[in-house]
Order: C-alpha cells, then structure tokens, then sequence
C-alpha cells in the first residue's frame, strides 16, 4: 500500500516524512534517545526547516528543549505548547548550543556559503550531532539543472520547468555532491 505525500507547501516540495521515516529519521531518533538518557541535563535540539515538524515533537517526547523553526509553520506545532516555534530567520546565537541538528531536505534552499554558516553557528558546541538530507547533485532533481557546471559556492538555480513541476519545487535549491555535503560540515561535529 502506498500513501499519498502531502505537499509541504506550493514552493519546497512534498514532506516526504509526512509519508514515512528514512534511515536519517530512525537514527535521528534512536541516537538523540541514547544522548539524553545519559545527559544530566536536559539537552537541546534545532529541527531547522521542520515542516510538519514530526522531528520535532518526537524529539520533545524524548525530552528535549526543541526549537523548531520554519518560514511556515503548521497548526500541528502551535497546539504543542512545550516547544519553541519560530516562524522567521531568527539568530541563533541567542538559543542554547543544540546537541542535535536535524534538517531534512532544507538546507539546499540556501546558497552553499549561507548554509555552511548556519551549521557551523548552530554547532559552535563541537559535541553536536547533524543528521542532514540534501538534494543531490546527481539526483533526478538534477536533470536539466542550469547550474551544474558552477562550482557548489556559485552554485544555486531553479530546477528544470518539468523537474520543479513534478517535485513541487520552484524555489532555487543547491544540489550537492557527497563531497561537497561533507565540507559544509564543520570540523568537530558527528555526522
């Protein structure tokens, strides 16, 4: 049986998560469990584009203070009152450091500088742990992409008219290579 994915929104595709958990998703979880048990505190986590936030509210079941942050954000996340929601760009600076970073498939809506400057202040503690998703580079969002032949820095451009219509993406996402995804993370931090 297959279920049908929502959309997002009009303009950064589907919430593939509204539909099933990946591997990112299940280690997500599995390990931010194994953090907090042993914490002393409790721990802290961004779920950075978080949609529908699902991450979001798991990661609060667990016991962490989550901030959950997205231009839009649903009506699921305004009735969880023990969350942090914040629908704007907002500094990070002035949140505690998060233990976990998650950020499923919206990282590559930001220029490659933009997003290697989010991670490395998100994770100015280096015992952070990332769980990222980026669109890639040779991916089937790739065909067409009048940006393939710029280096990642420069690299940023609306998909191919018929590949942003069947994936419901029409805002400019960088596509990575796994080497390129790699140097965005900053030293210290546990991918």
């Amino acid at each position: 049986m297959t279920a049908a994915i929502p959309p997002h929104s009009a303009t950064y595709g589907v919430s593939i998560s509204a539909a099933r958990w990946d591997r990112l998703d299940i280690k997500c979880v599995r390990d931010s469990a194994r953090s907090q048990r042993a914490a002393a505190a409790p721990l802290h986590a961004v779920d950075s584009g978080c949609g529908r936030s699902d991450m979001a509210i798991t990661l609060e079941a667990i016991g962490f203070g989550v901030i959950a942050n997205d231009l839009k954000i649903t009506p699921l996340l305004h009735s969880n009152p023990s969350l942090t929601v914040i629908a704007a760009a907002i500094d990070w600076l002035q949140y505690p450091t998060p233990v976990i970073i998650y950020s499923q498939r919206c990282l590559y809506y930001w220029p490659f500088p933009q997003a290697r400057e989010l991670l490395e202040t998100l994770s100015r503690n280096t015992g952070s742990a990332v769980f990222i998703s980026l669109a890639g580079y040779h991916s089937v969002l790739s065909q067409d992409y009048s940006a393939a032949s710029l280096p990642v820095e420069r690299r940023f451009a609306k998909l191919a008219p018929e590949v942003a219509k069947q994936y419901h993406i029409k805002k400019p996402p960088c596509l990575y290579t796994p080497d390129e995804a790699r140097q965005m993370l900053a030293a210290g931090l546990v991918v």
